[in-house]
């Protein structure tokens, strides 16, 4: 059996939930701590499993095709991104006033997919539009089962 599942080795799957879960609720109470804040930050994805493909979908509003990195390497897909603000680049800027709430500044995240050994690695793609990139991972055509003729004593 085939399956696509989010990468994560420090942790088994039951594990895992229950810390995503911890996470996020200490992330409602400690926005602006680091490890909670770019937990929260992780965009969601869609995967759906068709005959011929998997195909993910990401919303990263407010981002571009230049802003996330995806690579591939023995089955483990990632996906990550670290759009930083004007305020951190240290940039000048000319506007006047002062921020009251600042939620937007910057967005950092890594997601990282461990994928079925019936993928075809050279043929994935990318597409991204309206702020949702897309990842189109095709699947290799698997052969049917042969009989073998088996050879007896003469």
């Amino acid at each position: 059996m085939n399956t696509l599942s989010i990468f994560n080795p420090r942790f088994s799957d039951g594990l895992l939930d229950a810390f995503d879960e911890m996470n996020q609720t200490m992330g409602n109470f400690f926005p602006s701590g680091k490890t909670f804040a770019a937990r929260m930050a992780a965009p969601k994805v869609d995967v759906k499993e068709t005959k011929t493909a998997y195909l993910m979908d990401m919303d990263l509003p407010g981002l571009t095709d230049k802003d996330v990195e995806i690579s591939l390497k023995d089955n483990l897909l990632t996906i990550a991104s670290a759009k930083k603000s004007k305020v951190e680049k240290k940039e000048e800027t000319k506007e006047e006033g002062e921020w009251l709430i600042r939620e937007r500044s910057s967005m950092e995240f890594v997601r990282r997919f461990t994928l079925p050994n019936d993928i075809d690695a050279d043929a994935v793609n990318a597409n991204f539009a309206n702020g949702v990139l897309t990842i189109t991972i095709p699947r290799k055509v698997e052969s049917a089962p042969r009989t073998i003729a088996i050879n007896g004593n003469k």
